[in-house]
């Protein structure tokens, strides 16, 4: 998720290489802190704007001190912090599952291979997991 008030880089990997794949992203941030070099998201600019991407920004402790003082219980708050969360989570989920790829057919090979080569994969066994893994959650 996207949350911190600077984001982890190994989120800020894993996010672009699934835009390089083409693979849907939803950006979750629960974070209350605000930050960015913009107005709209509280991030830095080069992580927005991306295709096949809708974001959440969500305040987890507003939600989570809302139900303290309707008098629940810790576990109970963070229970319904989390379905609140969901709540908003799923169905953008679910548009980004319906998203049709942007990926030219006639590229996506070579675009996956390069994607299961560069981090170093070799042996063959992982060099087809991987690849089946980006094909799939690409489409």
């Amino acid at each position: 998720n996207f949350d911190g008030s600077e984001i982890d880089s190994g989120t800020v990997v894993e996010f672009m290489v699934a835009k390089f794949a083409d693979i849907p992203a939803l950006l979750l941030r629960t974070d209350f802190r605000r930050g960015g070099d913009q107005g709209h998201d509280p991030w830095n600019l080069m992580l927005s704007f991306y295709p096949r991407t809708k974001t959440c920004c969500l305040d987890g402790m507003a939600l989570y001190k809302a139900a303290l003082a309707e008098g629940l219980d810790p576990v109970a708050a963070a229970d319904r912090m989390l379905e609140q969360i969901a709540a908003q989570v799923v169905p953008e989920l679910e548009a980004l599952a319906h998203t049709k790829p942007l990926l030219p057919t006639e590229l996506t090979n070579s675009v996956h291979d390069w994607l299961v080569r560069f981090p170093g994969f070799r042996s063959p066994e992982s060099v087809t997991r991987i690849r089946k893994a980006i094909t799939h959650k690409s489409s």
